[in-house]
């Protein structure tokens, strides 16, 4: 089964107007700088600071996702507290806040 793994983006005018709340551990990429944020459910991307390599160095690694249960319509999501790739088939509100850009 192929996916695709994107990061949320836009560039700096679009995050600042859109102020969106990153789902916990949801990754948002500033295209103008190359550096990202990483939501913690409840901070506004104006609220949060960028990612250093130490919260990266954090991430669990893409390829420990076990895709042998993945059904076509998953959303591959990184859960902070757990610090592990999980796939769900439901997204809350606050997950897809702010749309894409």
């Amino acid at each position: 089964m192929n996916f695709q793994f994107q990061i949320r983006r836009g560039t700096a005018i679009q995050w600042a107007t859109a102020n969106p709340i990153l789902a916990e551990g949801e990754m948002g990429l500033d295209i103008d700088t190359n550096r990202i944020k990483i939501g913690n459910g409840v901070g506004h991307w104006l609220e949060l600071s960028y990612a250093t390599l130490h919260t990266i160095a954090k991430l669990t690694d893409i390829g420990d996702v076990d895709t042998s249960n993945v059904t076509s319509g998953s959303t591959l999501v990184f859960d902070g507290p757990s610090a592990t790739w999980k796939t769900t088939t439901t997204l809350n509100a606050q997950q897809l806040d702010g749309g894409t850009f």
